[in-house]
Protein backbone atom coordinates (compact mmCIF):
# COMPACT_ATOMS: atom_id res chain seq x y z
CA UNK A 1 0.00 0.00 0.00
CA UNK A 2 1.34 3.60 -0.87
CA UNK A 3 3.05 5.28 2.02
CA UNK A 4 1.91 8.34 0.71
CA UNK A 5 -2.43 7.24 0.96
CA UNK A 6 -0.82 6.31 4.64
CA UNK A 7 0.61 9.18 5.11
CA UNK A 8 -3.00 11.35 4.06
CA UNK A 9 -5.04 9.17 6.91
CA UNK A 10 -4.04 11.41 9.69
CA UNK A 11 -5.42 14.94 10.92
CA UNK A 12 -2.82 16.91 12.10
CA UNK A 13 -4.72 19.89 13.59
CA UNK A 14 -6.08 17.15 15.68
CA UNK A 15 -3.25 16.53 17.17
CA UNK A 16 -3.28 20.22 18.50
CA UNK A 17 -5.96 19.70 21.31
CA UNK A 18 -4.66 16.18 22.26
CA UNK A 19 -1.48 18.10 23.06
CA UNK A 20 -2.58 20.72 24.83
CA UNK A 21 -4.49 18.27 27.17
CA UNK A 22 -1.32 16.15 27.66
CA UNK A 23 0.97 19.27 28.50
CA UNK A 24 -1.50 21.16 30.93
CA UNK A 25 -2.59 18.17 32.22
CA UNK A 26 -0.98 14.65 31.49
CA UNK A 27 -2.93 12.74 34.15
CA UNK A 28 -6.38 13.48 32.84
CA UNK A 29 -5.74 11.75 29.85
CA UNK A 30 -2.54 9.21 30.64
CA UNK A 31 -3.82 7.76 33.81
CA UNK A 32 -4.64 4.19 33.74
CA UNK A 33 -8.08 5.22 34.74
CA UNK A 34 -8.67 7.78 32.61
CA UNK A 35 -10.96 6.29 29.56
CA UNK A 36 -8.40 7.22 26.86
CA UNK A 37 -5.98 5.16 25.23
CA UNK A 38 -2.97 6.55 23.22
CA UNK A 39 -0.06 5.00 21.99
CA UNK A 40 2.93 6.34 19.97
CA UNK A 41 1.19 4.91 16.63
CA UNK A 42 -1.49 7.27 17.18
CA UNK A 43 0.35 9.57 15.39
CA UNK A 44 2.09 9.19 11.75
CA UNK A 45 5.29 11.47 11.53
CA UNK A 46 8.13 11.01 14.04
CA UNK A 47 7.86 14.63 15.71
CA UNK A 48 4.79 13.92 17.20
CA UNK A 49 5.61 10.14 18.29
CA UNK A 50 8.80 12.06 19.82
CA UNK A 51 6.35 14.64 21.45
CA UNK A 52 4.38 11.92 22.66
CA UNK A 53 6.71 9.54 24.16
CA UNK A 54 8.68 12.57 26.18
CA UNK A 55 5.11 13.73 27.51
CA UNK A 56 4.35 10.11 29.18
CA UNK A 57 7.95 9.46 29.87
CA UNK A 58 8.13 12.73 31.94
CA UNK A 59 4.38 11.89 33.30
CA UNK A 60 5.82 8.29 34.55
CA UNK A 61 8.20 10.03 36.38
CA UNK A 62 5.80 12.38 38.20
CA UNK A 63 5.17 15.53 36.05
CA UNK A 64 2.15 16.89 36.44
CA UNK A 65 2.73 19.53 34.11
CA UNK A 66 5.51 20.44 30.96
CA UNK A 67 6.57 22.88 29.15
CA UNK A 68 9.02 23.44 26.81
CA UNK A 69 11.87 23.52 29.82
CA UNK A 70 11.19 20.23 30.76
CA UNK A 71 10.85 18.53 27.11
CA UNK A 72 14.42 20.18 26.44
CA UNK A 73 15.67 18.76 29.06
CA UNK A 74 14.63 15.53 28.96
CA UNK A 75 15.75 15.25 25.45
CA UNK A 76 19.08 16.89 25.57
CA UNK A 77 19.87 14.58 28.44
CA UNK A 78 19.12 11.70 27.34
CA UNK A 79 18.19 11.16 23.28
CA UNK A 80 20.48 13.16 20.90
CA UNK A 81 18.40 11.98 17.99
CA UNK A 82 15.21 12.81 19.48
CA UNK A 83 16.02 15.85 20.42
CA UNK A 84 17.73 16.62 16.90
CA UNK A 85 13.89 15.94 15.42
CA UNK A 86 12.20 17.99 18.05
CA UNK A 87 14.93 21.00 17.06
CA UNK A 88 14.94 20.64 13.50
CA UNK A 89 10.69 20.51 13.12
CA UNK A 90 10.20 24.05 15.73
CA UNK A 91 9.57 22.09 19.03
CA UNK A 92 9.45 24.87 20.97
CA UNK A 93 6.97 26.96 18.51
CA UNK A 94 4.72 24.08 18.24
CA UNK A 95 4.64 23.47 22.12
CA UNK A 96 3.70 27.76 22.03
CA UNK A 97 1.33 27.33 19.84
CA UNK A 98 -0.40 24.39 21.17
CA UNK A 99 -0.96 25.83 24.75
CA UNK A 100 -2.51 28.82 23.58
CA UNK A 101 -5.63 27.38 22.47
CA UNK A 102 -8.80 27.55 24.64
CA UNK A 103 -8.85 23.76 26.80
CA UNK A 104 -12.54 22.53 25.80
CA UNK A 105 -13.53 18.96 27.04
CA UNK A 106 -15.65 18.27 24.41
CA UNK A 107 -13.62 19.31 21.78
CA UNK A 108 -10.64 16.83 23.02
CA UNK A 109 -13.15 13.94 23.16
CA UNK A 110 -13.79 14.83 19.01
CA UNK A 111 -10.28 15.27 18.29
CA UNK A 112 -9.32 12.03 20.51
CA UNK A 113 -11.88 10.57 18.58
CA UNK A 114 -10.90 11.58 15.18
CA UNK A 115 -6.95 10.70 15.72
CA UNK A 116 -7.63 7.13 16.97
CA UNK A 117 -10.25 6.36 14.12
CA UNK A 118 -7.57 7.68 11.40
CA UNK A 119 -4.78 5.46 13.42
CA UNK A 120 -7.25 2.30 12.98
CA UNK A 121 -7.59 3.30 9.16
CA UNK A 122 -3.69 3.44 8.96
CA UNK A 123 -3.61 0.28 10.67
CA UNK A 124 -5.79 -1.32 8.43
CA UNK A 125 -3.88 0.16 5.40
CA UNK A 126 -1.03 -1.36 6.33
CA UNK A 127 -2.06 -4.45 6.23
CA UNK A 128 -3.28 -4.14 2.72
CA UNK A 129 -7.08 -3.94 3.71
CA UNK A 130 -8.75 -0.95 1.44
CA UNK A 131 -10.78 2.16 3.45
CA UNK A 132 -11.62 4.29 1.16
CA UNK A 133 -14.84 3.89 1.06
CA UNK A 134 -14.64 5.16 4.61
CA UNK A 135 -12.51 7.65 3.87
CA UNK A 136 -10.43 8.66 0.36
CA UNK A 137 -7.60 10.00 0.29
CA UNK A 138 -7.87 10.62 -2.97
CA UNK A 139 -11.19 12.74 -2.78
CA UNK A 140 -10.99 16.31 -4.38
CA UNK A 141 -14.42 17.40 -5.08
CA UNK A 142 -15.52 19.64 -2.07
CA UNK A 143 -18.68 18.61 -2.08
CA UNK A 144 -18.34 14.87 -1.68
CA UNK A 145 -14.96 16.14 0.94
CA UNK A 146 -17.58 17.80 3.08
CA UNK A 147 -19.82 14.74 2.89
CA UNK A 148 -17.13 12.58 3.86
CA UNK A 149 -15.76 14.16 6.93
CA UNK A 150 -19.58 14.62 7.92
CA UNK A 151 -19.67 10.68 8.02
CA UNK A 152 -16.79 10.31 8.82
CA UNK A 153 -17.37 12.01 11.76
CA UNK A 154 -20.17 10.54 12.83
CA UNK A 155 -18.63 7.03 12.84
CA UNK A 156 -17.32 6.01 16.67
CA UNK A 157 -14.42 3.36 16.77
CA UNK A 158 -16.54 0.27 16.48
CA UNK A 159 -19.02 1.48 13.66
CA UNK A 160 -15.37 1.66 11.85
CA UNK A 161 -14.00 -2.20 13.47
CA UNK A 162 -17.69 -3.33 12.40
CA UNK A 163 -17.47 -2.37 8.84
CA UNK A 164 -14.39 -4.02 8.03
CA UNK A 165 -15.47 -7.26 9.74
CA UNK A 166 -18.18 -7.41 7.97
CA UNK A 167 -16.55 -6.89 4.65
CA UNK A 168 -13.93 -9.61 5.62
CA UNK A 169 -17.44 -11.62 6.23
CA UNK A 170 -18.76 -11.10 3.20
CA UNK A 171 -15.62 -12.25 1.57
CA UNK A 172 -15.33 -15.31 3.65
CA UNK A 173 -18.55 -16.13 2.91
CA UNK A 174 -18.01 -15.94 -0.49
CA UNK A 175 -15.13 -18.00 -0.86
CA UNK A 176 -15.00 -20.57 2.52
CA UNK A 177 -17.78 -23.26 2.68
CA UNK A 178 -17.87 -26.42 3.72
CA UNK A 179 -19.53 -29.64 1.87
CA UNK A 180 -22.87 -28.42 4.09
CA UNK A 181 -23.08 -25.44 2.41
CA UNK A 182 -22.06 -23.55 5.37
CA UNK A 183 -19.28 -20.96 6.15
CA UNK A 184 -16.65 -22.94 7.86
CA UNK A 185 -13.28 -21.29 10.05
CA UNK A 186 -10.59 -20.88 7.48
CA UNK A 187 -7.81 -21.64 10.51
CA UNK A 188 -9.78 -24.60 11.31
CA UNK A 189 -9.69 -25.52 7.45
CA UNK A 190 -6.05 -24.78 7.26
CA UNK A 191 -4.90 -27.21 9.92
CA UNK A 192 -6.95 -29.62 8.43
CA UNK A 193 -5.35 -28.95 5.07
CA UNK A 194 -1.75 -29.71 6.71
CA UNK A 195 -3.13 -32.70 8.70
CA UNK A 196 -4.14 -34.52 5.32
CA UNK A 197 -0.42 -33.93 4.42
CA UNK A 198 1.08 -35.41 6.55
CA UNK A 199 -0.54 -38.25 6.11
Amino acid sequence: MSKKVIANLQDKYAYIPLFSKLLSEPDEVLRNTSGYKLTPEDFYEQFHKVLFVTITDLHAEGFTKIGKFEINSYLKDNFTQQYATYKEEGGDEYIDRVLKIDKDEDNFEYYYSRVKKFSLLRHYTSVGIDVSDIYDTEEDEPSLLTEMNTLFNKMTILDVVKHIDSKIIDIKTEFVVDKEGNGGKLSDNIRDIFRKKKL
